[in-house]
């Protein structure tokens, strides 16, 4: 309980920072009445960095406690916070949806992050509340800087992993969240949102 009390804690004082007061909290206000959190973006996710044969219990756990267990929670944690007509976006992953052998425990906890989608769509449905997964393929960020730019044939390996023959871009991703959080993706929920540069086309 006192983990779950600090996370609440943590949530509220995020939420606070950007304007935003809990449910409890009717002190700050807009023209809608108190001002509450529009969209909740899943983004943390870490690699377990191993085969199969590779990965240990303890790297197991800790790659689902952060890919799926922190987006189970928060939003758990977020659902009285969240304006009715508000967006869920979680951040899969391409890999959930093939065999991926380099890390088969980071796919596995995307695809439970896709479950976790398609029944949070319908559970929130009755609110106007969208929930949808976008999946991005490899992208240069941080996490992905050390072996993306080892050498130039890693990267052009990357590259040709999507059918535009490049790596994704940080902007890339966001402007699909951006759409899905739009007034204009509404209508949308529930859906894996395929961001990979069209990796999928290739197949497994």
């Amino acid at each position: 309980m006192l983990g779950i009390e600090r996370a609440r804690a943590a949530f509220d004082k995020a939420l606070g920072a950007l304007g935003g007061a809990p449910s409890e909290n009717s002190e700050a206000t807009d023209e809608n009445g108190p001002r509450k959190l529009d969209i909740l973006v899943n983004n943390a996710g870490a690699t377990s960095g191993g085969a199969f044969t590779d990965t240990t219990p303890t790297a197991l756990e800790e790659v689902f406690a952060l890919n799926v267990g922190a987006p189970y929670f928060i939003t758990q944690l977020a659902l009285d916070r969240l304006r009715s007509g508000g967006r869920v976006i979680n951040i899969s992953s391409g890999a959930s949806q093939v065999p991926w052998t380099p890390d088969p425990s980071y796919a596995m906890t995307k695809a439970s992050l896709d479950s976790l989608t398609r029944s949070l769509a319908r559970e929130l449905a009755p609110r106007n509340i969208t929930v949808n997964s976008v999946a991005p393929g490899v992208v240069d960020p941080d996490i992905n800087a050390a072996w993306l730019h080892a050498s130039p044939e890693a990267e052009a390996q990357a590259a040709a992993w999507s059918v535009f023959n490049r790596v994704g871009q940080v902007d890339d991703i966001a402007d699909a969240v951006g759409f899905i959080a739009s007034p204009q993706g509404r209508w949308v929920t529930g859906q894996f949102i395929d961001a990979t540069g069209g990796s999928m086309l290739f197949g497994a």
